[in-house]
């Protein structure tokens, strides 16, 4: 449950001459980025999440997510997550139990990889580097934030230079925890309806539902 709720999102670039250069290019890339996510409508993407703590890898999940401005879904093997833009739903599938919560913003940045489009504009500063990725000419962007206290420490980055899509996120919390989410496929100009990103008790009547709003 906790890689699925672990979710963050990326960027990169040649690195520039002199830190302000290099700071103002990776800023230029991380706009365009968040300016094209914006403008792709309802987005699904395929992903891969691992969890680590250390150099010891503690989890790993597959699944998708669901975007819609500021609603997402999460659908993994044991785990579905609906936030409708301000109540979440986390259904347990073998323990049969739908937890209620008004999750908090650090929370929603955790839990969906394309929070970052608000999450760069402050507190962090940003060195970039040019990479080969699975083939693809990409940006990475390393953000690192400018207090410890952040609950999100560490962002590694990884974009395709030709659409300016994330591939590749890894993320390291306060607690010094690990995250890395691959992309797989990424659908834009998705529609669902408001519903989608609800849960429905109807379509689930044996489940215990466990509210701590």
């Amino acid at each position: 449950m906790k890689i699925v709720r672990t979710l963050a999102i990326a960027i990169i670039l040649t690195l520039g001459h002199g830190l302000t250069s290099a700071q103002t290019t990776a800023r230029s890339i991380l706009d365009q980025t968040s300016a094209k996510l914006q403008q792709a409508g309802g987005l699904e993407a395929r992903f891969e999440a691992t969890a680590c703590h250390g150099t010891t890898e503690t989890g790993t999940t597959t699944g998708t997510i669901y975007v819609s401005g500021n609603r997402f879904k999460i659908v993994a093997p044991n785990l579905t997550t609906w936030y409708d833009g301000q109540t979440q739903w986390s259904l347990n599938k073998e323990n049969q139990e739908v937890y209620v919560s008004h999750p908090s913003a650090e929370e929603l940045q955790s839990m969906n990889p394309y929070s970052f489009i608000n999450l760069y504009k402050t507190g962090y500063t940003q060195s970039l580097t040019a990479m080969d990725y699975n083939g693809k000419n990409c940006h990475l962007v390393h953000l690192k934030a400018q207090k410890a206290s952040q609950s999100i420490n560490e962002l590694r980055l990884i974009i395709d230079k030709t659409t300016l899509m994330p591939l590749n996120i890894r993320l390291r919390n306060n607690k010094g925890d690990w995250y890395r989410v691959r992309i797989h496929s990424v659908t834009t100009r998705a529609a669902w309806p408001a519903a989608f990103f609800t849960y429905s008790q109807a379509e689930h009547p044996d489940v215990e539902v466990i509210d701590i709003r």
